[in-house]
């Protein structure tokens, strides 16, 4: 009998490490696809100050390879997107992005509580 707990202890611990490591690559894997797509994104990409792209937080979601990412970053510009051709105020302009993956896709990039950066419009 006392076999038989400690096989079952053994396998457990095992389990319990398997899954830490399969947390941790997860992690790492969607922590990279948040952060390229804050870089990618128009507003970023305009005028984004690499340096400054930092996680500030993130949160394992309730449901299988989902994750809510909190990003900081300075723009040189005010204003969101792509403003090419527009007149802008050169004021360096501090931003908060929050990235959500579900099921392994991006399904919500919001800058600011103001700003969605997936389909380039304001919140209403």
């Amino acid at each position: 009998m006392r076999k038989f707990w400690i096989l079952i202890i053994a396998i457990l611990i095992f389990w319990g490490c398997a899954q830490l490591e399969y947390s941790k690559n997860n992690y790492e894997k969607y922590e990279n696809m948040a952060r390229e797509f804050v870089k990618g994104s128009p507003t970023f990409s305009f005028d984004g100050i690499e340096q400054t792209l930092k996680l500030k937080n993130f949160t394992k979601l309730d449901c299988k390879d989902c994750w809510e990412f909190w990003y900081e970053f300075e723009c040189r510009q005010a204003g969101y997107g792509n403003r090419s051709g527009q007149l802008l105020a050169q004021v360096i302009t501090k931003h908060v992005a929050k990235i959500v993956i579900k099921g392994g896709k991006i399904v919500e990039a919001v800058l600011d509580n103001t700003w969605d950066e997936l389909n380039q419009r304001f919140i209403e």
